[in-house]
């Protein structure tokens, strides 16, 4: 869930204190190649100049097996170091069998090798938390299964990121991520308000045989609509349009029960495929027959008009969530 970072320019930077007098006493992963150049604590994101003490040990090497790091996005969230939270959207594709770059020889899954990744110590230990993680079922928008998993992880700031990434334990972890995936997508968002209508008794309730899931969207959107020759719709951007699609949706949502969870800004692609991405949305979805039923709504096509004019890039899967709920909303949509 934590991609490796990198630079694009070498750069020198002195030393800075912690910002703290007192020793933290948070459970810290254990050291392997030598000692990290600054402890992972939850206390991290409280001094900008402990940004100084990680710099010197970023990496500018070699992207991982999985995607292209985009040293654009690294700069931005060096330049603000303390700036959070954040939220790292990431989807992920399994290999069919583990590729260690050392060659050492393996009969685990890709699935298996990531499964020993696991950096849930490393994350508690900087104040990070898994906000979202699902299996992907059904692909709605996209290539059919590109995407095996979805996981959202929260962290307090990029500092605390940037901490994580250069601790020897968590890079000797990681080496099972990069065996593990075959590809991901990893961006930086930001969460935003939701409008969300008020609760309705859906007429398509979840059953044994039909249950809820969330359906999780990416959108690359352009930066003027296109709408179809000969429309009458104004002039848009297609930021413009999108909110348009988004405004539409909400009553066609709540008539067949279907409510918004989550909205996410993108800041940027971390790790990925050198396209532009600008929103992911989670929604709450109590059955297929629900979701079926939601293209049938009078006001659907009218709003998927302004949605095909914004989006030029988009995925769309149902996730059954082993991490999601109300307690995981963002600060922002309290």
């Amino acid at each position: 869930m934590i991609p490796s970072t990198r630079l694009t320019d070498d750069e020198s930077t002195g030393a800075a204190t912690t910002g703290t007098d007192e020793p933290d006493d948070t459970e810290q992963p254990p050291s392997t190649d030598g000692e990290p150049p600054i402890e992972l604590t939850p206390t991290l994101c409280d001094d900008p100049g402990n940004l100084d003490l990680i710099t010197p040990y970023l990496d500018d090497g070699e992207d991982p097996s999985y995607g292209e790091v985009n040293s654009a996005q690294v700069e931005r969230m060096l330049a603000a170091p303390t700036a959070g939270p954040f939220y790292m959207v990431n989807l992920i594709r399994f290999r069919d069998q583990a590729v260690y770059r050392d060659g050492r020889d393996t009969d685990l899954t890709g699935r298996e090798a990531n499964a020993l990744y696991s950096p849930v110590e490393f994350l508690d230990a900087i104040g990070a938390r898994v906000f979202f993680f699902g299996e992907v079922g059904e692909t709605t928008a996209g290539d059919v299964g590109a995407w095996d998993e979805v996981a959202i992880v929260e962290y307090p700031c990029p500092l605390a990121l940037f901490a994580l990434g250069v601790h020897p334990a968590f890079e000797e972890r990681s080496i099972h991520k990069d065996a593990g995936l075959e590809k991901s997508i990893v961006l930086v968002t930001h969460a935003r308000a939701v409008n969300q209508p008020g609760m309705v008794e859906t007429p398509f309730p979840s059953t044994a045989g039909d249950p809820a899931f969330k359906h999780v969207q990416a959108f690359g959107v352009r930066d003027q609509a296109v709408y179809p020759a000969g429309s009458d719709q104004p002039a848009r951007t297609g930021p413009e349009a999108m909110a348009e699609y988004e405004a539409a949706m909400v009553e066609a949502q709540a008539a067949v029960g279907i409510t918004p969870d989550f909205r996410f800004v993108v800041e940027g692609a971390y790790i990925g495929d050198g396209r532009d991405w600008d929103a992911v949305w989670i929604d709450s979805v109590p059955s297929t027959a629900a979701f079926n039923a939601l293209a049938q709504e009078p006001d659907v096509a009218a709003a998927e008009l302004h949605r095909d004019a914004a989006v030029e890039d988009s995925y769309g899967v149902g996730v059954a969530p082993l991490i999601a709920g109300s307690e995981t909303t963002p600060p922002s949509q309290r």
